[in-house]
């Protein structure tokens, strides 16, 4: 996913400035199960672990914690989420990852 990026140019003095908005918080952009479609009977949030989204630590079990906090703030990585989705009686991880820039992201994957 392309970090989304707001940005104004400013000019002060002369300068252009650009001031970009934070990116959401994971909590932000996670869909609902209305926004699925049929067949979608539950989700469930196991790890969320994210300064942006409230509340921003989240954690079905220890192993869980650790793995987030093994990614989170190592190689460019802002912030991790793992989402249970159900379809009828099959499961779907869903895995997010927040990197502070395109670069990282390359980088790592």
């Amino acid at each position: 996913m392309k970090p989304i990026l707001f940005s104004i140019a400013l000019w002060t003095l002369g300068l252009i400035t650009t001031v970009a908005a934070p990116p959401p918080g994971i909590d932000k952009i996670t869909p609902a199960l209305e926004q699925l479609g049929p067949g979608w009977t539950s989700n469930h949030v196991a790890v969320l672990l994210d300064s942006l989204s409230s509340p921003g630590d989240v954690f079905d079990s220890p192993g869980w914690r650790q793995t987030a906090r093994n990614l989170v703030g190592k190689d460019g990585c802002e912030a991790h989420a793992a989402l249970r989705y159900y379809y009828g009686r099959n499961c779907v991880y869903v895995w997010i990852n927040r990197f502070k820039t395109k670069e990282w992201w390359t980088v790592i994957w």
